[in-house]
């Protein structure tokens, strides 16, 4: 008897472990990383435990608000008796693009639900949910998570119609996830989820904040254990996805009298009157956060807008932060994004000694402010705005065209070298131009005798004042060689972008909200990370 009772084992452990023919296909299978992150997610499941206790919390506080009564939620809502056309502009002269400056530029996620006791750590593991005195048990967090960061794994969405797709389709999926396939006879637990409850785990980790929880959780780990590590330099830009609704045209004056139009998300409301024209409830927006995005040429889009911070020699986004306004200008989520950086990876911040972006951040004030708040240096190509090029007649002899950028051609068409500047004489310095293999090209130049002296055999020489390039800081002009080396790194945020926007997500929005949008760049941001560790 005492033999035999060496091989009792706890309740929720499993004596037999059946292993499916498929699984092992999957397992030795390199096209399967799906499968290996789902496995890797069950090994080590103490990690994705604190987030799990607050889910369950979350899930407590959903059911018990849910059981309140109707008609006290109904007089609970919020009344207000503005018509449309007021609440519309209401909202429009609360954007930061339309004047109200004090708004922040950069969605604020949401902090998750602090833990209590009705969730106690210790009695949650895969395979096992709290207790409740009453009502069915929940789904398993662990395989409705391993589902979800599957699914986006494979370049899909993880929404929950995606995720059910793939669970109701793909048996070997659904049991890599842990779940069982439903039986006539009982309802189980561990059963396929049905569509809504996969788009309640899905509500709760986006209003409760707990998807971008996961995401930090994720990449602080990876800090931890050196997957990433701190650099020298980081890199910003956005990015924009296009949005799942549509817009209108709303007239209005500006604070200097003019008359303008700015495109804003439809008017809605959420209660359920059947006049809702006419019913007292509060109009609110059907996609906040949504905006006309303008790129190059003049192409519009009505999209969502996202700020993107990440470590270039890696390749490694660490911020993917919503806009507030997709209209606003890139330049305008820097600091905040920084400042986002800084509370979250300090480590990374401390770090930064430069951080590279595009001429857009071409701006004197902003790089002043990024100095003196973070000790970093904004670093961006020359924005020419409303600078011209110099020509011929205001430049020295044989000289004929000076862009705004610094770039000097001579009268034979070829780029002089730049060579530096001189705060004695304040001025640039320009050399002979040279081919690849470093020649100068004066020496056999048909424009020689005009260009040159006749006794020169090293070739033109030029001094440009400090006063036609003011739009060039002198200590750090986009013409070195440095700093031409350092912007070689900044396209890395473009294939940071490519990853999370193609590879590991869609381009177009399926869900509408500031809030869907942030949890849609979370579940990106996280399943890159997970993979980082693979």
């Amino acid at each position: 008897m005492n033999a035999l009772a060496d091989l009792w084992i706890a309740p929720d452990e499993k004596l037999f472990h059946i292993i499916e023919s498929d699984d092992l296909i999957l397992e030795q299978s390199d096209d399967a990383v799906w499968f290996q992150l789902v496995k890797s997610i069950f090994e080590q499941w103490q990690q994705y435990l604190p987030i799990a206790v607050k889910y369950y919390q979350a899930l407590y506080q959903f059911n018990q608000n849910g059981t309140t009564d109707y008609q006290q939620r109904k007089a609970q809502q919020q009344k207000n008796s503005e018509s449309k056309e007021e609440a519309q502009l209401l909202f429009l002269l609360d954007r930061p693009t339309a004047g109200n400056d004090d708004k922040p530029k950069v969605f604020e996620s949401l902090a998750p639900p602090k833990t209590s006791y009705s969730v106690d750590e210790n009695a949650i593991r895969p395979g096992q949910v709290p207790s409740r005195l009453y009502g069915r048990k929940p789904k398993d967090f662990f395989s409705m998570y391993a589902a979800f960061c599957a699914t986006q794994v494979m370049g899909i969405e993880a929404t929950a119609e995606n995720v059910n797709n793939y669970l109701t389709g793909n048996p070997s999926f659904a049991r890599a996830c842990n779940f069982t396939q439903p039986t006539p006879q009982k309802e189980r637990f561990t059963d396929i989820p049905s569509l809504r409850k996969l788009e309640q785990f899905d509500q709760i980790m986006t209003e409760n904040g707990i998807w971008n929880e996961a995401k930090n959780n994720v990449i602080e780990e990876n800090l931890k254990n050196k997957t990433i590590v701190p650099e020298k330099n980081l890199v910003h830009d956005t990015t924009h996805h296009l949005a799942f609704s549509g817009f209108e045209t709303v007239p209005y004056t500006d604070e200097n009298g003019k008359n303008k139009k700015k495109s804003q998300s439809h008017m809605t409301k959420v209660c359920s009157c059947p006049d809702k024209q006419n019913c007292s409830h509060s109009w609110e927006l059907a996609d906040d956060g949504a905006g006309t995005v303008v790129k190059k040429h003049n192409v519009f889009y009505w999209a969502h807008k996202a700020s993107i911070i990440g470590l270039p020699d890696q390749g490694i986004p660490l911020i993917a932060q919503a806009m507030n306004d997709a209209a606003s200008h890139d330049m305008t989520s820097i600091i905040e994004s920084m400042e986002l950086l800084k509370k979250l990876f300090p480590e990374v911040a401390e770090e930064a000694v430069n951080l590279l972006d595009d001429s857009a951040a071409d701006d004197p004030k902003l790089k002043a402010s990024v100095k003196e708040q973070f000790d970093v240096t904004l670093r961006c190509p020359v924005n020419p705005r409303r600078s011209k090029t110099l020509k011929a007649d205001q430049l020295p002899k044989a000289m004929i065209s000076l862009t705004p950028r610094g770039i000097l051609r001579c009268i034979a068409g070829h780029e002089m070298e730049y060579l530096g500047s001189r705060t004695s004489s304040s001025s640039f310095c320009y050399g002979p131009p040279c081919d690849e293999q470093g020649k100068r090209k004066c020496n056999d130049c048909p424009f020689k005798s005009e260009c040159c002296h006749a006794d020169n055999s090293n070739g033109r020489y030029v001094n440009i004042p400090f006063t036609k390039l003011s739009n060039i800081s002198s200590e750090d002009p986009p013409m070195a060689k440095r700093f031409q080396k350092l912007m070689k790194k900044r396209p890395s945020v473009e294939r940071m972008i490519y990853r999370l926007k193609c590879i590991l997500g869609e381009r177009y929005l399926s869900k509408r909200g500031n809030q869907n949008y942030q949890a849609t760049l979370d579940k990106s941001m996280l399943v890159l990370h997970l993979l980082l560790r693979q």
